[in-house]
């Protein structure tokens, strides 16, 4: 992450990959920290979007009771998939707000953590950039 962040061609085209990643209008960008947050905001910035970020506390991540709107369409980033349980519990999160995460996207996956059948399975378009 350091040195892609190192590289301003890396990645700003990282950061429009990512953007593309949007299947339709999005509200806003979901994204846990630290690394998430990092390339959240780049593509919230670049979408002119707001940004949402998820501390991450020993209980998962954290979202204040109003951070989201009723119908809000979001798209979840982060740097890393692998078992799929911070994607998940966002996904929960936001529903609670009546919020609508459809899609996710990733740099990289760990394929045998199985992450990306357990977003699928809940219905997650998942994107992984390599």
């Amino acid at each position: 992450m350091l040195a892609l962040c190192a590289d301003p061609a890396a990645f700003r085209h990282t950061v429009e990959r990512l953007a593309h990643c949007a299947t339709g209008p999005v509200s806003r960008i979901l994204s846990p920290g630290p690394e998430g947050v990092i390339l959240g905001a780049a593509v919230a910035y670049h979408l002119r979007i707001g940004l949402v970020a998820l501390p991450r506390s020993p209980k998962g991540p954290l979202l204040d009771d109003e951070a989201l709107q009723p119908g809000e369409v979001l798209l979840y980033i982060d740097a890393h998939l692998a078992s799929g349980e911070t994607a998940e519990a966002a996904l929960h999160l936001a529903e609670r707000q009546g919020a609508d995460l459809r899609t996710a996207a990733f740099l990289n996956e760990a394929p045998a953590r199985a992450g990306r059948r357990r977003l699928e399975a809940l219905g997650i378009r998942v994107h992984v950039l390599g």
